[in-house]
């Protein structure tokens, strides 16, 4: 058949417009071709083509601009176009289309936390109708985007002719949602093609009090072909509905799994207690439910493992989270004589005890696995799972084996194990090894988990709820994914975070970084793999320190502290740019700790002769350098930590030899041989700059300023662009990026190319110079969130800083006179309302932060709100909300009165 492609483009001198072309019939696929269009006077682009059916079966295009002299200056926005089906019964077909610009909005609505959530295909929203037959003969078919239908309603057209009504609301053409979210509409055209005007319209299909919406915009033209004459079939694309309600905006909660209370669970926060909680959710109004990272994090089965960003695996779930009577391995009267005593006393405690339930689970997964194993084994569902997820499941299992074995997750220092492949994990987990049970229990564990999060997902979409996951920019260093492909990570390296809001020496979190350029060659397979994993529970996702696609803060293997990191990748310093630059190349005052007579007495409390004598070598008069054997932050950590053992540590001590290590301008650039540096992050902090003289001090400065906020900017923003497509492709999860910190000036506008979402925290602005940022100057593609779970809570805030708090209570709230004592219920309610009012897709509010409006549901002790200090490390993950989840659902004030906010904003219609 013909097919005649056209489209309407207003190009620059120079320019033509290109259909790109793609058919896997005939192998085209790559290259692609792209087709030069005819233009006419008009703007009015056109291309035809003669195609058979395989050719038509497999067609998909594009449009994009070609450069008059060769080559392609950009592409439109979006995915690849396809053609509708039933087009083998005409023998000619004109596609009318619109280029496609990139929109916040329309990009984020076709995300899965809108097709399988917010609006979903079937259940609580729609009666699915019968697909759009395209019938022979002259036709026009219409094919509109639009999830944005509610319940007992359905998409229509209408028009000036009487097939579509002649503009009488009741004499709407209701249109077909069987390829949802897609709609779309036949019109035979009888003899003559007709020119007309129309409109998408949102009607009732039941007798629910829903009001008729007509779309915003101009009315929309069909336009007949004058050089395509009838019988033909016109396909007419519109992209996406203008709905008159303006962009969509939702509201979601922020909670971690294990801080959720419930009468069923164990001590902790269990994955069946999502079913309630997205309860709670719909009843408010509420869209989203964003949870923590759920990955198994068991390294040393002590209460260090509760930090659920050091995952051991990137797939398997953390057996915490199971409900163990909900496994149905034992009746309920049983599950409770085995548990029922340790339930009661770990249910009474304020927060978890991380240790004690991980006893109680194991050893009751233990006698389960025992009880079902010969059943299991011929089980049809769990084969078919492991079958499914072997790639992964098989060497996280051999992986938990060993690690039992040895009494170590340190896969370094394991004799026989140290490096494994696939194949010898098969052997490894073979039914003939005696410790086959070892590793299947491990199956058990996580088919039981899968279950349980799938069906806690699957309820909660089924109420318009999304779950949204988090992705950690790292890997635990002793984990399945640095044992079974350590090339793929720099195990010399430490990720963390330069200093900043949270922590003035910066944050080391101890994980490798990537390796890039390994990951590249699979087309970063690990990273698509995990991503299409999460997606069968989670419908968005956040990306923990996104800031790591553009460069990620590391630290070398012999410090400590994250103020001793640099960027990477960077472009260091050549000591000749140096000298060009007003720095004179001096290794031992630029590169090594700066130690004079005159810092020591503050460095050391005023002991600063037992310093000198145990831990310094005088080189000059005054001046002194490290005793070797504590010139690294790794050794004086080792040295003392030996002395503590002995009970003769002294923290003072320790702290001031930390601090005279980083006492440095200069940090050598890895694999430069001595020739390229990158300049100390802070260092305008040091004594070593604070005593450089005043010229040079003013050039480095300069320097300094230049490297950190400019050199950078276009090569992290082509690193990203490299990296993030494979995160974009992966999925049509929503992706939110956490974009906090020290924020390079390429991250915005990168992050929009790829539709992810800011995240805006209040007292967190965007200029550092502020405090804090009022949420009516949010843009749209963002999360708006009042607080984290790295700071305190809005109660706690209130507490910190009283000069910032007044200033706050003024101008950001408009209040007159002094600001309260405490945070008032009636105060966070103002708070939670500009966040709710504000121009961000999402509000999503910390649990915390919802109970404190209530001053009957908000906790006694604002201080015990907090669930993690990133400035401690290690930290214990263990807190837990101090109301059960049926309570909440009770409240019937409370929640009344969160639905009339939320509503009333607008938010989720």
């Amino acid at each position: 058949m013909k097919l005649t492609f056209s489209i309407h483009y207003q190009t620059e001198w120079g320019q033509s417009l290109g259909l790109v072309v793609s058919s896997a019939a005939t192998g085209d696929w790559e290259p692609r071709r792209t087709l030069v269009m005819d233009d006419s006077s008009d703007g009015v682009w056109s291309l035809t083509l003669t195609l058979d059916d395989a050719e038509l079966d497999a067609f998909a295009y594009k449009y994009n601009i070609v450069s008059d002299h060769g080559g392609t200056c950009h592409s439109e926005h979006g995915d690849d176009r396809t053609l509708p089906r039933g087009l083998h019964d005409h023998t000619h077909a004109r596609m009318v289309d619109s280029w496609r610009m990139p929109s916040p909005e329309q990009d984020a609505l076709r995300s899965s936390i809108f097709t399988r959530a917010v609006y979903p295909p079937e259940g609580r929203h729609r009666t699915r109708t019968s697909e759009a037959s395209i019938v022979a003969g002259n036709a026009a078919h219409f094919r509109v985007y639009a999830p944005r239908v509610p319940k007992g309603c359905t998409l229509a057209m209408l028009g000036s002719i009487d097939t579509l009504g002649a503009w009488s609301i009741k004499e709407a053409v209701p249109m077909s949602d069987a390829d949802y979210p897609n709609w779309s509409l036949t019109l035979p055209l009888g003899s003559s093609n007709t020119y007309f005007e129309y409109k998408y319209v949102v009607v009732p299909t039941d007798a629910a009090e829903v009001e008729v919406e007509f779309e915003s915009g101009e009315n929309r033209r069909f336009v007949p072909s004058v050089d395509v004459p009838p019988p033909t079939l016109t396909v007419k694309t519109d992209e996406h509905l203008e709905s008159p309600r303006g962009p969509w905006r939702g509201t979601g909660v922020a909670v971690p799994v294990f801080a959720l209370r419930s009468r069923t669970g164990l001590g902790v926060g269990e994955f069946t207690d999502i079913r309630p909680l997205a309860e709670w959710a719909e009843q408010v109004g509420m869209n989203m439910i964003q949870l923590l990272p759920v990955n198994d994090t068991i390294a040393t089965h002590t209460w260090k493992d509760s930090y659920p960003y050091a995952a051991i695996s990137v797939f398997a779930l953390h057996p915490i989270y199971m409900n163990l009577a909900a496994m149905g391995v034992f009746d309920a009267a049983t599950t409770e004589r085995m548990i029922g005593k340790e339930k009661a006393l770990l249910n009474a405690l304020p927060d978890v005890d991380y240790e004690e339930v991980m006893r109680v689970k194991s050893r009751f997964f233990k006698q389960a696995f025992d009880h079902d194993r010969d059943r299991l084994l011929a089980d049809k569902a769990f084969n078919a799972f492991v079958e499914e997820n072997i790639k992964w499941l098989l060497p996280y299992a051999v992986f938990s084996c060993l690690r039992d074995r040895y009494g170590t997750c340190e896969h370094q220092t394991w004799p026989e194990h140290r490096r494994m492949t696939l194949k010898a994990c098969e052997a490894f987990a073979s039914p003939n090894e005696d410790h086959f049970d070892d590793v299947v229990v491990h199956y058990f564990i996580q088919y039981h988990l899968h279950l349980q999060l799938l069906n806690a997902a699957t309820y909660a979409r089924e109420r318009g709820v999304a779950l949204k996951g988090d992705i950690p920019i790292g890997v635990y260093r002793h984990s399945v994914d640095t044992w079974m492909d350590p090339d793929a990570f720099n195990m010399d390296g430490q990720a963390g975070a330069p200093p900043d809001y949270f922590s003035i020496d910066g944050q080391n979190w101890g994980f490798p970084t990537y390796n890039w350029e390994v990951m590249a060659r699979t087309d970063y397979s690990w990273w698509r793999n995990r991503l299409t994993k999460l997606s069968t529970y989670f419908d968005a996702f956040r990306i923990d320190h996104i800031l790591g696609f553009f460069r990620i803060w590391e630290i070398p293997a012999d410090a400590i502290s994250g103020a001793l990191g640099r960027f990477n990748p960077a472009l260091p310093l050549r000591r000749e740019e140096l000298a060009a630059r007003g720095v004179p190349f001096d290794k031992v005052r630029l590169c090594e700790p700066h130690i004079q007579e005159n810092m020591l007495a503050s460095l050391f409390d005023g002991d600063a002769q037992s310093a000198v004598k145990a831990y310094l070598k005088e080189t000059a008069p005054g001046c002194f350098q490290l005793r070797k054997g504590l010139q690294t932050q790794r050794e004086i950590a080792e040295y003392f930590d030996k002395a503590d053992a002995r009970g003769e540590s002294d923290n003072g001590l320790r702290v001031g030899l930390m601090a005279i290590v980083q006492d440095r301008l200069l940090l050598e650039a890895p694999h430069s041989d001595g020739k390229a540096f990158n300049p100390r992050i802070g260092m305008e902090n040091t004594w070593s700059f604070r005593e450089l003289d005043p010229a040079i001090r003013n050039a480095f400065w300069n320097v300094y300023v230049d490297y950190f906020y400019q050199r950078h900017e276009r090569f992290w923003a082509e690193q990203a662009r490299l990296r993030l497509p494979a995160i974009a492709e992966a999925t049509d999860m929503l992706i939110c990026g956490e974009d906090l910190g020290m924020v390079p000036a390429c991250v915005p506008g990168v992050m929009d190319e790829f539709g992810i979402l800011c995240l805006r925290i209040q007292r967190m602005p965007v200029d550092a110079s502020q405090d804090y940022q009022h949420p009516a100057d949010y843009p749209y593609r963002c999360v708006a969130s009042p607080s984290s779970h790295d700071i305190s809570s809005l109660r706690a805030w209130w507490l910190e800083d009283r000069r910032v708090i007044q200033h706050f209570y003024n101008e950001c709230l408009g209040r007159e006179g002094e600001a309260p004592q405490v945070c008032t219920p009636e105060l966070i309610q103002t708070i939670i309302d500009q966040h709710l009012w504000s121009p961000a897709m999402w509000a999503v509010f910390p649990i915390q932060d919802l109970l404190g409006m209530d001053a009957q549901l908000q906790r006694e002790g604002p201080q015990a709100e907090r669930i993690n200090d990133p400035a401690n490390n290690p930290h214990y993950w263990r807190y837990r909300c101090h109301v059960l989840l049926e309570d909440v659902l009770e409240a019937s004030a409370f929640n009344s009165a969160l639905q009339g906010r939320i509503a009333s904003s607008g938010r989720g219609h």
